[in-house]
């Protein structure tokens, strides 16, 4: 298998060049995302048969990409299941939406067992919806974008820009020493570490984004980027609850600043945190976007078992439980 690359920002293009020509729409495939969590997951990337393949390692074992690309999906799968075994290491897809299962079973037939990743769908909206928030259902946003604009008259939406990163980071380490670390698989760290990254290099990771000003004051800021051409990520978006309708202000003043080619935005998973499912449900979303982990069952005649509460199979009358499974 040829050797996998570590990932850098300076390879934007090349990653870019395979993910925004897909029908994807998954925040895995965001690349700021990808290289934002590299101190978790120390990815890395090959190309493949014309496909591209991202690998990483987390709690021991190896974690794949599905591939991308046009290439011959059964040849890749089975390079990437050979790597592992040669390195004794347990291995999984992880990201695999859920219209992506058949795919994989046609490429190999009943070698796959697939589990969703608990807490881990994307939820995606249409954009125009968060933009015109017309209708009933979203009446109470409307009334409280309302009453934030009451509140705060001389409120203020710019672009991010560098002069206001000091600001957004002394915001997110507030945000982030009120998080309670129990409700989160994300520690506190790695969160502060993530957010501070894409503050750092949001210009060269090809993001953009937005602050609320109230008085001055960063009340609220937020960062996203495309995923493919049609859907574009919020990877980021903090706001200083002193300033009650801070978040429902900048989500709706954001979307409207993104450009029309944009048909969804993905709002990225709740994460198991009860405020945040509710936060994104509030919103009426377009898809919850399930993921799930491929994890195969037998590899080249060696079983491999996994032990990961995250994890859970889907249900049984899910059209994608894989047939004979044990």
């Amino acid at each position: 298998m040829k050797p996998f690359k570590k990932l850098t920002i300076n390879d934007r293009d090349i990653i870019q060049r395979f993910t925004m020509n897909s029908e994807r729409m998954t925040a895995d495939m965001l690349f700021a995302n990808i290289c934002g969590w590299q101190h978790l997951t120390n990815m890395g990337y090959a190309i493949i048969e014309d496909m591209l393949v991202m690998r990483g390692n987390m709690d021991g074992s190896l974690i794949y990409s599905l591939p991308i690309g046009r290439g011959n999906l059964r040849f890749v799968l089975m390079q990437m299941l050979e790597e592992a075994e040669n390195l004794g290491m347990n291995c999984r897809i992880f990201g695999v939406p859920e219209n992506k299962i058949e795919e994989i079973e046609r490429a190999m037939p009943a070698h796959f067992d697939f589990y969703a990743e608990d807490s881990n769908s994307d939820y995606i909206y249409r954009r125009d919806s968060l933009v015109t928030l017309a209708g009933k259902k979203l009446q109470p946003k409307r009334n409280h974008i309302n009453k934030f604009h009451r509140v705060y008259p001389n409120a203020q939406f710019l672009e991010l820009t560098e002069e206001f990163i000091p600001a957004c980071k002394q915001l997110e380490q507030s945000w982030n020493q009120e998080l309670n670390e129990d409700d989160s698989y994300i520690s506190k760290s790695d969160e502060l570490t993530f957010t501070n990254f894409i503050l750092d290099n949001f210009r060269s990771l090809g993001l953009r984004g937005g602050v609320l000003l109230v008085d001055g004051n960063v009340a609220a800021f937020t960062i996203g980027g495309p995923i493919n051409e049609q859907t574009f990520d919020i990877c980021v978006e903090k706001a200083d609850t002193r300033y009650d309708g801070a978040y429902t202000a900048i989500n709706h003043l954001f979307a409207s600043s993104l450009p029309e080619q944009f048909i969804y935005i993905n709002r990225e998973e709740d994460m198991g945190i009860e405020g945040l499912r509710h936060a994104k449900q509030s919103y009426h979303p377009d898809m919850l976007l399930k993921k799930y982990a491929a994890i195969p069952r037998m590899s080249f005649g060696q079983s491999i078992f996994y032990n990961n509460e995250k994890m859970v199979p889907p249900p049984s009358n899910s059209t994608y439980k894989l047939k004979n499974a044990q």
